[in-house]
């Protein structure tokens, strides 16, 4: 009987503990979506392949407080507008994939985590590999190639080729100013 017993409530230590250290996943989703509902199937089923199993589901468009509490999520992690999905999946108040981040690379970024904070943006779905921003929890807003993986693609220090970088613009600013000022003062007084 003492055996039993011992065994029962080791086995109760050990749910409690699991419970304690499983991870909470919260979809907010817009049912306006059409084509969400086939992504929230295969997000789901990445989710519980790596045994984040506690998903809970809420519907902002309609409902006030849902809104607002989606709100306050995003100000929290200080999401630019811009940056912003039409559904939003957040795990352990950690990490926001904003959109349609593909549910393979949320899968291989969950196996892995990181410590800090971490949004993640695609807004669209079309089936095809698409580029995708990262923006770190100090603010930095990375551009990442569709084939990047998103910790990759958030530890990377260059900025993507395509991107604009203002050093191009200031040496830019600087050649015309070089140039146009002389330019200026020889036609005035000449």
């Amino acid at each position: 009987m003492k055996v039993a017993t011992w065994l029962v409530l080791v086995l109760a230590v050990v749910g409690l503990s699991a419970q304690v250290e499983a991870s909470q996943v919260t979809i907010y989703k817009n049912a306006g979506c059409g084509h969400c509902g086939p992504y929230l199937v295969d997000l789901k089923d990445a989710l519980t392949e790596i045994g984040l199993t506690d998903i809970v589901e809420k519907e902002f468009i309609n409902d006030a407080a849902v809104r607002k509490e989606l709100a306050l999520l995003q100000e929290s992690f200080s999401v630019p507008l811009t940056l912003q999905g039409h559904m939003v999946t957040v795990v352990d108040n950690q990490y926001l994939f904003e959109g349609h981040v593909p549910a393979d690379k949320v899968k291989v970024f969950l196996k892995n985590p990181v410590p800090e904070k971490m949004v993640v943006f695609r807004d669209s779905m079309s089936g095809e590999p698409e580029p995708f921003i990262v923006m770190t929890e100090n603010g930095e807003i990375k551009n990442c190639e569709a084939v990047q993986e998103i910790i990759d693609c958030a530890r990377q220090s260059v900025t993507l080729a395509g991107t604009p970088q203002t050093a191009d613009y200031a040496g830019w600013a600087l050649v015309l100013l070089i140039v146009t000022v002389p330019l200026g003062l020889i036609l005035k007084f000449r």
